[in-house]
């Protein structure tokens, strides 16, 4: 029994109608999406799983679909039975007939491989395989939060470390400008005790001049 493309989207729409059409109808727009589904094509599918009793479709705004059976008594193979192909599996050897009193080399090897694929979609429920999904899912889940969490923390630390390189640029701004403010300071400390000292001379040489002008 080979599975086409059809058939598989068809076993995933199930699944996903399985875990979220209990309460209500879910729309196809909502299932194509989630399966990453041209919208027509899907909408295709599951219109041949209602024919095949598979599913039941809602009319209206809230429509959409539901399973017609509880997913514990719905086959894989009645959900893949309206995409299998009618004729049987060719010879794997090409030959145009091949089984019976005619067997290929590959007949026998392969008849009881393809004998328990027909028995694992006939003895597993859309349940089992939602329920063996279940813990993958989960798992995903978890490694999702941890994901999270380990680059909110990536970005707390870039954060902090911008923050520290901000406030080291502002301290060594702020110590420049009061080292620059005390050099000007200085120089024009400098600079007015200079004149202080240099005009001192000039007082004497005048009043010398005046004592010698007017002696006593």
């Amino acid at each position: 029994m080979w599975l086409g493309s059809t058939a598989q989207h068809a076993v995933r729409a199930v699944l996903y109608i399985t875990e979220h059409g209990t309460d209500a109808p879910v729309r196809v727009d909502e299932i194509a999406a989630a399966l990453d589904a041209p919208r027509n094509y899907l909408s295709k599918t599951l219109h041949q799983l209602v024919r095949a009793g598979v599913l039941r479709s809602v009319r209206g705004p809230n429509g959409g679909f539901q399973l017609v059976d509880a997913p514990h008594a719905l086959s894989v193979a009645r959900i893949v039975a309206p995409f299998l192909p009618a004729q049987q599996t060719p010879c794997l050897m090409g030959r145009p007939s091949c089984g019976g009193a005619n067997p290929c080399a590959a007949h026998h090897r392969w008849r009881s491989v393809a004998d328990g694929v027909v028995a694992f979609f006939e003895q597993t429920s859309a349940a089992q395989l939602l329920a063996d999904d279940t813990a993958p899912r989960a798992v995903r889940h978890t490694a999702g939060k941890v994901r999270s969490k380990s680059r909110s923390k990536s970005r707390s630390k870039s954060t902090n470390k911008t923050a520290g390189k901000v406030r080291s640029k502002s301290k060594g701004k702020t110590m420049s400008q009061t080292t620059s403010k005390g050099t000007s300071k200085a120089t024009s400390t400098a600079a007015t005790s200079s004149t202080r000292h240099s005009a001192r001379p000039g007082k004497r040489a005048r009043a010398k001049r005046t004592a010698t002008q007017h002696p006593k």
